[in-house]
């Protein structure tokens, strides 16, 4: 009985170290907000809180692989928690960046662009694989014909 009073204990633990690093993120964000808030051109590669976000979120994305790493059968059953993280974790961002007027693309400095900016890694939860670019054709000969391509013949007026 006393073993599975402190898996219990232990799995609370974990549960409650996730709730923490969710809270602490989503209090980072509206840092950001509010360090950000009525400030024109102000680009987020330049606003500490804005790497700090970064930092929360790959400290929650561990607390979950934490509980995942230790009861794989609990993590699943906070999967809707894991959900919610995946769906709506970048929407505030996102609205700063667009209240700002920074790009959310590659190139801009927010979102995708913001981890490159600051030399960081996305973390991910620990039961998806990572995106994988596509592989390259295996045959080249079936994307490049043998022949060059012949001109259009002009035509007479």
């Amino acid at each position: 009985a006393d073993g599975r009073v402190e898996v219990a204990k232990k799995t609370r633990a974990y549960l409650m170290k996730i709730r923490r690093a969710v809270q602490a993120y989503y209090g980072s964000i509206d840092e950001l907000e509010s360090a950000v808030d009525g400030k024109a051109n102000v680009e987020l590669k330049e606003v500490p809180e804005a790497k700090i976000v970064l930092e929360k979120y790959n400290l929650m994305l561990s607390a979950f692989g934490d509980l995942h790493a230790y009861d794989a059968e609990v993590y699943e059953k906070v999967t809707a928690a894991k959900e919610e993280v995946k769906n709506n974790a970048f929407a505030q961002l996102r609205f700063i960046c667009d209240m700002l007027g920074i790009s959310t693309s590659e190139e801009g400095h927010c979102l995708t662009g913001l981890w490159k900016t600051f030399g960081m890694a996305k973390l991910q939860f620990p039961d998806e694989e990572v995106e994988k670019a596509p592989e390259a054709p295996e045959e080249i000969e079936d994307v490049i014909p043998d022949e060059p391509l012949e001109e259009p013949e002009e035509e007479d007026d």
